[in-house]
């Protein structure tokens, strides 16, 4: 019997494993998708239509509205080094925009490697390094803080020169997160009901001789929610090794709680099980 279950748990674990392992695949292809434009769908920006003998009397104003505002600023630039191969490069002197980054995007600098996307590098540049034909192909500076220094911050720039009013110019594949953490717990609620089904008849058995079903529903609950726990971190630490790049972990992990809620609780259908049917 105890051989059974065992071979009983691996069957379950394989295609869970797969799924989870799929799920963080697509996660981390969201994530080099987006690259970039996940930073613009976050932080305000404003269009910059700049002239270029106003262009460093523009880097000027920049750093000096920004220090007097308490506004981090960055410019950014994507470039296709080959088929697959970016390069990601934002423009700052500021540090909170690394960190606020880092903290709240998963993005620092460094490699990212994907299976499909290939290589992405991601590097901080000094605003000195920013050139008008970059300004020309990527338009928008960036703003990170509160709306009233960005408004503040704007409207000194804006006094002297032609830029829109800060707005989120591009979106997020939220979307897309949640359909496809949502087909993986859906599989792995219907993987839980086609196991419950199986055992069904096994545990009205142990019922008829004397096991207590509630400890039995509660001791399998327990197991569940213990198993797909530690295979979706060690699936995520495996993908983690393949691919670099986390996009929304946090609602990642929601949809996948729910989920595992879901599949876990079936196994409350044993309490209706019917002990005389045996």
């Amino acid at each position: 019997m105890k051989f059974q279950n065992i071979m009983e748990k691996l069957i379950k674990c394989i295609p869970v494993f797969v799924i989870f392992i799929f799920g963080f695949a697509m996660q981390g292809e969201l994530f080099h998708l987006t690259l970039g434009r996940t930073i613009f769908a976050s932080y305000p920006a404003s269009y910059c239509n700049i002239k270029e003998s106003e262009f460093i009397s523009f880097q000027n104003s920049i750093e000096q509205n920004a220090k007097a505002t308490n506004v981090s600023y960055f410019f950014m630039s994507l470039e296709n080094e080959s088929r697959l191969a970016k390069k990601l490069i934002i423009y700052t002197d500021e540090d909170a925009v690394k960190q606020v980054l880092k903290k709240e995007k998963h993005i620092q600098e460094g490699f990212y490697q994907s299976l499909l996307s290939g290589v992405t590098e991601v590097v901080f540049l000094p605003l000195k390094d920013f050139s008008y034909d970059t300004l020309m192909l990527e338009p928008y500076l960036g703003m990170i803080g509160t709306e009233e220094a960005r408004n503040s911050f704007y409207e000194s720039l804006q006094s002297e020169y032609d830029i829109s009013y800060p707005q989120i110019v591009e979106s997020e594949e939220t979307d897309m997160v949640v359909i496809v953490w949502s087909m993986v717990s859906m599989f792995l609620i219907l993987i839980n009901a086609g196991t419950i089904l199986r055992n069904k008849k096994e545990i009205l058995i142990r019922a008829v001789y004397g096991e207590d079903i509630v400890n039995i529903t509660i001791h399998s609950m327990i197991e569940d929610l213990v198993l797909y726990e530690s295979l979706y971190w060690f699936a995520k630490y495996f993908v983690s090794g393949i691919i670099s790049g986390d996009y929304k972990p946090e609602l990642v992990f929601l949809v996948f709680q729910v989920g595992c809620l879901i599949a876990v609780s079936l196994n409350l259908l044993y309490l209706k099980a019917d002990v005389r049917a045996v």
